[in-house]
């Protein structure tokens, strides 16, 4: 049996739909002085290498765009090529190793 939300994703974009842009919209207009949010997306590296994982990308990386200036996108992912050329376009972006950090 599928729940309505499976119903209602038929790709990338629909996911992020339900799963980031929804609750964070929800979010913003619940609030009655200005926050700051940070969204945290983890595991993009495990979307299969190829298509889907490029779709992926271009979903996430069109929708930060468009998000409002007071969210923060973070996305955690072990290193990746596609991965990183995706967001080394966008500005600002960190990308770092945090294996570097010694703690």
């Amino acid at each position: 049996a599928r729940s309505a939300s499976q119903d209602r994703v038929r790709d990338a974009a629909d996911l992020f739909e339900l799963v980031v842009a929804a609750p964070l919209r929800d979010a913003l207009q619940a609030q009655e002085q200005p926050q700051e949010f940070v969204v945290v997306l983890d595991g993009v590296d495990q979307v299969p290498v190829g298509v889907q994982r490029m779709r992926v990308l271009q979903v996430i990386v069109r929708r930060i765009l468009a998000l409002p200036q007071c969210v923060r996108l973070v996305l955690t992912c072990c290193p990746a090529a596609d991965i990183c050329d995706a967001l080394l376009r966008q500005e600002p972006t960190v990308v770092g190793n945090l294996d570097a950090i010694h703690v």
